[in-house]
């Protein structure tokens, strides 16, 4: 491999442990157009700055189609690969329109419901 290349350090988990941002630079894959995902500046600062403390809970809010999602599918990679002995659980509500829809809904398994996570409703 020629020295000129100029190619940045290689990050690894651990150099990524309080900064999302770089985590989802260096290991997320391109999106669908081949390009790299980007991040608001503002978005970095945010991010910086919530993970720098050992807050016990931390909440984001913006408006729609604002890349929320996004952001929670990262932070919960982000989360499960740098933090040791870890479990991430990922959850959703479920919109008026799904619920009216024909498609049926899934059934959580019995496990879940014994647990207390999800309650019949």
């Amino acid at each position: 491999m020629p020295d000129d290349l100029n190619l940045p350090p290689l990050a690894t988990t651990a150099t990524c442990a309080d900064d999302p941002a770089t985590f989802a630079d260096q290991f997320l894959p391109p999106n669908e157009k081949g390009l790299r995902w980007e991040w608001a500046p503002y978005q970095r600062i945010v991010l910086a700055q919530m993970f720098a403390h050992p807050y016990r809970a931390r909440l984001w809010s913006e408006p729609k189609k604002s890349g929320k999602t996004f952001l929670a599918a990262v932070l919960g990679l982000w989360w499960a690969f740098t933090h040791a002995r870890t479990e991430v659980i990922v959850c959703a509500r479920i919109s008026a329109s799904y619920q009216r829809s024909a498609l049926p809904l899934p059934t959580p398994p019995p496990r879940a419901r014994r647990r207390g996570i999800i309650r019949a409703g």
